[in-house]
């Protein structure tokens, strides 16, 4: 990824804070007034309590871009009774979103509409991702299939699927990697496939956070 400018990185960190605001079953660090909001074609949960018309004008885009799209101005009009002249004088104050041609799932242009910078974007969606994380000092949800962040000395050390059952933690062979990547993987007593899952203690484990 291009090194961001100092404004770029502001601005990353200011549409982080903002897409808190959509509700996220993974995010349990807040607690905001979520309400159903019913966008075109979309329907979120979202707080927009005490905002300005800019970090809502903000707000609708992370949204639409979560789905992939870009939104269009009549969007800014369902929601707020905005019309095309408030967007525009909205937007043009926003240096990292800009307006460009949008298509349809067909192929065929759908008009013009916001979007993110990309690699604003792409901070954004690292910086919160990284929000989630949760220190192994807090309570770990039981009986729920969870991301670890684990050090398991010559075994594997990196992210992985757990769970805790009954006091005991649990973690499952990466998706990812091959077994040919981690060659000392317990093995089950055929001695040839390996486990599924293995047993670790607490100790192994660094973060833990919702998978989704």
């Amino acid at each position: 990824m291009n090194e961001l400018t100092k404004e770029q990185e502001e601005y990353a960190n200011r549409l982080f804070n903002l897409k808190r605001r959509i509700y996220d079953a993974s995010n349990i660090k807040d607690c905001f007034n979520h309400k159903d909001v019913c966008f075109p074609d979309l329907s979120e949960e979202v707080d927009f309590d005490g905002l300005s018309d800019n970090d809502k004008f903000i707000l609708v885009v992370i949204i639409y871009d979560m789905r992939d799209y870009g939104v269009c101005s009549h969007v800014f009009k369902s929601a707020f009774g905005w019309d095309k002249n408030k967007v525009y004088a909205i937007a043009k104050n926003e240096a990292s979103i800009y307006s460009e041609i949008l298509w349809d799932d067909d192929g065929l242009i759908a008009g013009k509409g916001y979007v993110i910078d990309q690699y604003v974007k792409t901070r954004m969606y690292e910086l919160y991702k990284e929000f989630l994380w949760h220190d192994i000092s807090e309570d770990i949800p039981k009986h729920r299939i969870l991301l670890f962040d684990v050090d398991i000395p010559c075994i594997y050390q990196g992210h992985t699927k757990g769970c805790v059952n009954d006091g005991t933690f649990h973690v499952f062979i990466p998706e990812y990697a091959k077994y040919t990547e981690l060659p000392n993987w317990p093995k089950e007593e055929n001695g040839w496939s390996h486990k599924n899952e293995i047993a670790v203690t607490k100790d192994n484990i660094k973060r833990w956070r919702f998978l989704y």
